[in-house]
């Protein structure tokens, strides 16, 4: 009779222990398959009476280590099918080149030469392309002296002449890196994972580099379909600004502002009229002279954008930017009121008081935080007494206040200063949260340690009322600032 390992045992083949085995009983599987060392199932044929994996006495593995094994060999025949899958290195794809005549005297075209190309690309995977070269055999040359020659006219679509890598994997890096936003080690895993293409990170940046380049070149060979459909709009209206950081040179960008599309950016070492004139007159010739100019408020652009209307000789507006004029106008009103509150909010330490705050009644709430959101919510929708809730979901009440406060930034619609006056709207739930204090406080409560965090509150705010400081600066400034949002309202 044979025998063989079942979970790790010597057994025959009813499942019996063999001679000498301690407990000699039935396995509860009469035959099971191996992976390595380690039985797992029931051999082909064979009938379970039960779960081995875990009522099996002779089960020497550990469960969890058994599946641990599973889980590491399934990955391992997945990346060895993946790899097998998408690697078709060594596989030869002959590319057939025409067998036209020369060019040049109609004549017959010899074979110069095959080649074995190795291309990537994430159609195809990895392989060798086999090329054929032929040369006019009466020996024609072209006008730079070279014989006059055919190549594949498959290959030159698929990859740039003496590059590997396709030019779809070229786009893929593109758009991860600058549509996507991802990181070059990110790439590489995604091209692994996806397509089973392997590469480094400096082909990555080479890649990125290469799209950019192919793809200023379609711009610029798009240019008469771009300017055909500016046409049809009657126009387009000219947006430039330029934009860049001390040391690092300047970005100038030129947009048609009716289609959302950018006609052209480039990078000058200084934002100068006389850098920034020869793109316009470049915009002007490949996409039409624009409708009107629309800029920004600086000493350049301006003297710029007046040298070229000057230079065509026609009427064109140039029109400021509304956005531009108001950051200016805003900041001269604004910002000197506005940094006064700052200050006072930072030498009264309210913020941080306020996170302290919420902190430690987290701390003390700890996992029943989750489950006090509702109570927060219904007492925040139905109370009318002014009154905080004993235990718990008073404790979780007062921290939602303090809470609330520290959210003022989700007041701001996300232009910046002078759009935004961060500072103003925590100073208005500052006033909000301690005037509701107040009424908290006239109401007398048992839970003792409810009682003092609502005190404490009111304390951290105390000084947004008690500070005359406060009040004289807030009143200026949100006179002004209404100031400010009425000519924003009369531009628009």
């Amino acid at each position: 009779m044979t025998r063989r390992l079942v979970h790790g045992r010597p057994c025959d083949e009813r499942g019996v222990n063999a001679p000498g085995v301690p407990e000699e009983r039935p396995c509860r599987w009469r035959g099971a398959f191996l992976v390595g060392p380690v039985a797992l199932g029931p051999a082909a044929g064979a009938e379970p009476s039960g779960l081995c994996l875990t009522t099996c006495s002779h089960w020497s593995y550990n469960v969890l280590e058994a599946l641990a094994v599973l889980r590491e060999e399934r990955s391992r025949l997945d990346d060895e099918i993946r790899e097998q899958t998408f690697n078709l290195a060594g596989i030869v794809s002959p590319l057939e080149t025409p067998d036209d005549p020369c060019p040049t005297c109609r004549g017959p075209m010899l074979v110069q030469k095959s080649h074995r190309h190795g291309v990537v690309t994430l159609e195809h995977g990895s392989f060798l392309a086999s090329e054929t070269v032929r040369v006019c055999a009466a020996g024609c040359r072209s006008s730079s002296g070279a014989l006059v020659t055919r190549r594949s006219e498959v290959l030159p679509l698929w990859v740039e002449p003496g590059s590997v890598y396709g030019y779809d994997i070229e786009v893929g890096v593109g758009i991860q890196r600058f549509v996507h936003h991802r990181q070059r080690e990110e790439i590489r895993s995604n091209l692994m994972a996806q397509y089973g293409i392997s590469v480094s990170t400096g082909e990555v940046s080479t890649l990125a580099a290469q799209f950019i380049q192919h793809l200023e070149a379609l711009h610029r060979q798009r240019a008469p379909a771009i300017r055909e459909a500016l046409a049809r709009d009657g126009g387009y209206p000219l947006h430039i600004d330029a934009t860049g950081e001390d040391g690092r040179g300047t970005l100038f960008v030129a947009y048609a502002g009716w289609r959302d599309w950018v006609l052209g950016s480039w990078k000058i070492s200084t934002e100068r009229a006389d850098l920034i004139l020869p793109h316009l007159r470049e915009v002007a010739v490949s996409f039409g002279v624009p409708r009107a100019l629309l800029r920004d408020l600086g000493r350049a652009v301006i003297q710029a954008t007046r040298a070229f209307v000057k230079e065509l000789g026609r009427d064109i507006p140039i029109i400021s930017c509304h956005l531009h004029f108001l950051s200016d106008v805003g900041g001269d009103l604004l910002e000197v009121s506005h940094d006064k509150l700052r200050d006072l909010f930072r030498r009264f330490k309210i913020r941080p008081s306020l996170r302290t705050l919420a902190g430690d009644l987290r701390r003390r709430l700890g996992q029943k935080l989750l489950s006090l959101r509702q109570d927060v919510t219904t007492w925040t929708e139905g109370s009318t007494e002014h009154q905080v809730p004993e235990g718990p979901a008073g404790l979780a009440t007062v921290r939602s206040l303090a809470q609330w406060v520290l959210d003022y930034a989700s007041d701001v619609d996300h232009l910046g200063f002078p759009f935004d006056r961060p500072y103003l709207d925590l100073y208005e739930r500052c006033r909000t949260v301690r005037r509701a204090a107040d009424a908290f406080l006239r109401r007398s409560i048992k839970d003792g340690f409810v009682r003092r965090s609502r005190k404490r509150l009111a304390r951290v705010l105390d000084p947004v009322f008690a500070e005359s400081s406060f009040s004289e600066v807030a009143k200026t400034l949100s006179c002004r600032a209404k100031l400010f949002d009425d000519l924003r309202g009369a531009l628009r």
